[in-house]
């Protein structure tokens, strides 16, 4: 969690000074719900029904009367929430009180405003520094109770931390990777609280394991290598035939605005992943986090083919070779593929090149869709083109 949220932290800041530009809000109303996408989104006054909002730092204050749905690198909510408060994103401060529940996942994830129902909440840091009427179920490296919750506590992770206001008044579990953690009694009574420890997977074997599964790994690295790369030009051939012109936008997209699609593709991923651990603490959505997991191992292999067809196109286009029919564009993507693998070796960086492709990739593809309600002029004149040289 740390280390995704690091990355998202450094390619954030280097879509920041592009993105400040452009910023230019999108809004639109509808039965009562407001919808909202820009750099820095704001939403106030009094809402009849539910918000939607995400961009780089969204802000939400006033009075919604429904629910708040928000993502962002970094996410605000001041309002006063009469039904549940949804928020993610690398920093999420809920300082408002909401009525219902509060769910959330983010690198550091703080509940300054009481909330009326259950929280469930992951991230690297979570800090509840307000009272919790109903029950708490966090999952994080650390977290940190500074406030009463009149119904259960159950957390997972490495550090949980009492404060001076910290107290329970249901049953208090903790699964901890620790073995030295301490309940006070001023938290809740010893009766009600039970602590498991973690173990961690044993990682100490003798030399010659370590060189026989080394050579294992190699080969097996080597042979799925080989495989992706007759795996993964099929998967985006059968994009570009199924999806032509919507492909090609997606293309467009991606070149014209690198940044804007570099952010959307970081925001799909992080919700993505945030909304893993959300469906794990409801009953009814554990049955589809494997579906989710599905979706989000599919979303990032379509981004990577995708961010490697565009710049191999981009490059070819620089010198004459244009992508005019499906057979030029699979060339370029084959071709991409092979370009974006073999830079991927580079040691230290490649990795780094290679996430920042996938990204791109899955961004030019999210902003080809739902970029259009934020800047509807824009993927008109882009489709319009298309539509004239096809």
């Amino acid at each position: 969690m740390r280390f995704i949220s690091l990355v998202l932290a450094v390619l954030a800041l280097l879509v920041a000074p592009v993105a400040a530009q452009e910023n230019k809000e999108e809004r639109f109303n509808y039965g009562g719900d407001v919808y909202v996408g820009a750099e820095r989104p704001e939403v106030a006054g009094n809402i009849a029904n539910d918000v939607f909002a995400t961009g780089y730092k969204p802000t939400i204050t006033g009075t919604i009367n429904g629910d708040v749905h928000t993502a962002g690198f970094e996410v605000i909510v001041d309002a006063t929430v009469a039904g549940n408060t949804y928020a993610f994103g690398n920093m999420v401060r809920i300082n408002g009180v909401t009525g219902k529940d509060v769910t959330s996942s983010g690198s550091s994830v703080r509940i300054d405003g009481e909330v009326g129902g259950n929280v469930r909440a992951a991230g690297a840091d979570v800090t509840i520094n307000a009272p919790v009427l109903g029950s708490v179920l966090i999952g994080a490296a650390s977290f940190d109770l500074n406030a009463n919750v009149k119904g259960d506590v159950n957390f997972s992770g490495d550090a949980i931390n009492f404060g001076e206001g910290a107290k329970v008044d249901g049953q208090l579990i903790i699964r901890s990777t620790r073995d030295d953690v301490k309940v006070p009694t001023s938290v809740a009574s010893a009766d009600r609280v039970t602590i498991e420890k973690i173990s961690q997977p044993d990682m100490v074997m003798s030399a010659g394991d370590v060189a026989k599964q080394t050579t294992q790994g190699l080969i097996i690295a080597w042979v799925s290598a080989m495989l992706l790369l007759l795996i993964l030009p099929i998967i985006g051939i059968i994009w570009l035939a199924l999806f032509p012109k919507r492909s090609q936008i997606a293309y467009e997209v991606a070149i014209a605005k690198p940044f804007k699609s570099l952010f959307f593709g970081i925001l799909g991923v992080a919700m993505f992943i945030g909304l893993i651990p959300v469906l794990g603490v409801t009953l009814i959505g554990i049955p589809l986090i494997p579906v989710a997991i599905v979706v989000l191992i599919v979303s990032v292999l379509l981004g990577y083919i995708a961010g490697a067809w565009f710049l191999a196109a981009r490059v070819m286009e620089a010198f004459g070779f244009e992508g005019d029919t499906l057979a030029k564009r699979a060339i370029a993507m084959v071709a991409g593929i092979i370009l974006a693998f073999i830079l991927g070796l580079i040691p230290f960086i490649g990795w780094l090149f290679g996430l920042i492709l996938g990204f791109v990739g899955l961004g030019g593809i999210l902003f080809a869709y739902i970029g259009r309600t934020i800047n509807k002029q824009f993927h008109q004149d882009i489709a319009a083109e298309i539509e004239r040289t096809s």
